[in-house]
């Protein structure tokens, strides 16, 4: 996945946005990328040839802690986000990228805060609350509710299904329809997630993107906005 943003401030009837504007780091995004002795052990580089792509937010892997372009980007560590004041095309560009992840033992044996601003959801339909504690009821933890979760959207069983086609609700609330009806599209099952994780005093945001692409025999990833 190569991530943009992530969207913190959740309005009901309205959605999600970033929230804030980025905070700028010490670290400058240009220049060449030298290997340098305190970074983590199993680095890995990667190049990214943009062929169109023109934004604030450069796109990087989950774990990039070094960027390298023609021009200038800085890194927000807390949302993730590698920015710039105004658009520009990034052409070429290359990242440091530390791809070591937390096992799922080590997921589910960490915590997560409960208070601060990723757990508000504001005057939200009760019935989102009730759905969530019911889905999550067995299970102890924040990781695990979460993996709770993600397998009720994602079991054919519970019959959401994917559709750009979004039937028409009748309770006013758009996420309340989106879980009574059950059919939506990607940005609908991510944010009726994070919303209801929250409402578990589980701090969560939406990440925006791109998928993964495909990859050819030479390792070659192709990443297009169809992802």
């Amino acid at each position: 996945y190569l991530r943009s943003i992530a969207l913190e401030e959740w309005t009901p009837t309205e959605g999600w946005s970033i929230g804030r504007d980025p905070v700028e780091d010490r670290r400058e995004g240009t220049g060449s990328l030298p290997v340098d002795p305190s970074d983590p052990a199993g680095t890995v580089a990667i190049g990214i040839n943009s062929l169109g792509y023109i934004g604030r937010f450069l796109p990087v892997p989950e774990g990039t802690f070094r960027a390298a372009a023609f021009l200038p980007w800085k890194v927000d560590e807390e949302l993730g986000a590698w920015h710039r004041e105004d658009p520009g095309d990034p052409a070429f560009y290359s990242v440091l990228v530390d791809p070591a992840i937390p096992s799922l033992e080590q997921l589910l044996g960490d915590t997560a805060l409960t208070s601060g601003d990723l757990i508000d959801t504001g005057e939200i339909a009760p019935e989102v609350r009730d759905l969530a504690l019911s889905v999550t009821a067995e299970h102890e933890g924040p990781a695990a509710k979460a993996l709770a979760l993600q397998q009720w959207f994602t079991d054919p069983a519970n019959g959401f299904v994917y559709s750009l086609r979004v039937p028409e609700g009748t309770s006013g609330d758009l996420l309340l329809d989106f879980l009574q009806l059950r059919r939506g599209y990607c940005e609908q099952y991510a944010s009726a997630m994070a919303v209801m994780l929250r409402t578990l005093d589980i701090p969560a945001r939406v990440a925006i993107g791109f998928g993964s692409g495909s990859t050819d025999a030479n390792g070659l990833t192709t990443i297009t906005s169809h992802n």
